[in-house]
């Protein structure tokens, strides 16, 4: 199977030119045969269980679901066809950016 993740480093690379600093939460699913509403559905709730019962050394625990929080302004969802995964889903919820201070 394919390396999951990468959209939310991308996003950042990104960011680095303009001296922002932006949060992203990504969600990927492989072989995904629901619609898009499914797959917003089923990513909520994988981030719900993970806000209610944090695991240890996750990064995600304890935090709210991207869906759910009011510094999240856009989504973008991405469908492509994959030769070993027939095809990968992956939504990307990015949250209001900030100016950097150092």
């Amino acid at each position: 199977m394919p390396e999951i993740g990468g959209n939310e480093d991308l996003y950042k690379a990104m960011l680095g030119a303009q001296q922002k600093s932006g949060a992203a939460d990504e969600g990927t699913y492989f072989t995904w045969e629901g619609n898009g509403m499914e797959m917003v559905l089923i990513n909520l709730l994988q981030e719900y269980e993970a806000f209610v019962n944090p695991q240890k050394g996750d990064k995600k625990g304890g935090q709210r679901p991207a869906l759910l929080d009011p510094l999240t302004v856009k989504m973008g969802c991405s469908f492509k066809a994959h030769k070993k995964a027939q095809n990968i889903a992956q939504l990307l919820y990015v949250r209001q950016l900030g100016n950097a201070i150092e």
